[in-house]
């Protein structure tokens, strides 16, 4: 009993050592970029999306490493279900989530083409391969840079007024070591949950996938948490929406890549539960998430709530199937 109490304790620690390393490193990002008079979009699509997914890379791949894939793709599937209901559903409750769905429609179109890579890959192959990681990670740069140009296109008409001033009175050089305090954190912090966590498997007779898929993906969703209501509380709806969307993105092709690298000979291989429920409750929630960023212009309270029901039934359904 001392044992199991432990490595909850250690594992509270990580997760909260995720949490406030992915919000320092985000804050650095967005300090440094709205410094650089980088547009909000870019930001969330790119470094704000990468940022708040480092938490996922680093238990993904640590899980790897110690011989716990499965922890690693219920941590991704996890994450990106998680991302889409219980983080925009969290936001739209702190404030309405206002949609832009003409300027969505190519991080739409490239949130679906990831999910529907990682669908293909998990269903018609069981595994991924080190070259199919680093293809995974190929296709993710094309994106970013695809997603970068588009959204450099859109922000010719945009004043330098609409930039977010509110980080302007900080330093570069104390933003950039904010940065990187936060990504120290994250690391140590991965490794502590990650140990933790197959601890208290191995001791409750857990599945570990079972424990990547809700515990660790919601603790590793907190920076998401974070950086979306901080944005919806600033009036960036983009951003919120935005961060969720690259967030899915990165983790759909980055995470799985890097994963399937660190695996080595050792084929990267979808547990087979998550081949028959998880991965298509993925999809499926993309689809209806990725409708309502077309067609709807806002996500207000009670459908924020809504998302919110939902998730809580997906987690209370994997227990079971677990």
């Amino acid at each position: 009993m001392d044992t199991i109490l432990i490595n909850i304790i250690f594992c509270l620690a990580g997760l909260a050592g995720l949490y406030f390393g992915g919000e320092k490193l985000v804050t650095g990002a967005v300090t440094t970029a709205n410094k650089l008079n980088i547009r909000p979009q870019l930001v969330a699509i790119t470094i704000v999306a990468l940022g708040t997914s480092l938490p996922e890379l680093f238990v993904s791949v640590n899980a790897v490493n110690q011989g716990a894939q499965d922890i690693a793709w219920g941590n991704v599937v996890g994450s990106n279900i998680s991302n889409l209901f219980c983080v925009l559903g969290v936001a739209a409750i702190v404030s309405p989530l206002l949609i832009s769905s003409k300027s969505l429609k190519v991080e739409v179109f490239w949130v679906f083409f990831s999910c529907g890579v990682l669908v293909f890959s998990a269903r018609m192959f069981s595994s991924i391969s080190v070259l199919g990681g680093a293809l995974l990670l190929v296709l993710l740069l094309v994106i970013i840079f695809h997603v970068s140009i588009t959204a450099l296109k859109t922000q010719k008409n945009k004043t330098q007024s609409d930039i977010d001033d509110s980080w302007k009175n900080s330093k570069i050089w104390i933003s950039l070591l904010t940065i990187c305090f936060g990504a120290l954190l994250l690391i140590g912090s991965a490794e502590l949950v990650v140990f933790s966590a197959k601890k208290i498997a191995e001791i409750l007779v857990i599945p570990e996938a079972f424990i990547g898929l809700t515990i660790i993906a919601l603790g590793t969703s907190l920076p998401e948490v974070a950086a979306s209501i901080v944005a919806v509380q600033r009036g960036h709806s983009d951003i919120a929406i935005g961060n969720v969307i690259g967030s899915n993105i990165f983790n759909s092709l980055g995470i799985i890549g890097a994963a399937a690298i660190a695996s080595g000979a050792q084929k990267f291989a979808a547990p087979e539960n998550f081949v028959r429920f998880d991965i298509l409750v993925m999809f499926a929630s993309t689809l209806i998430l990725g409708v309502i960023f077309l067609y709807a212009k806002r996500i207000g309270r009670r459908m924020g709530a809504i998302f919110v029901f939902t998730y809580l039934v997906y987690v209370l359904i994997a227990f079971h199937q677990a």
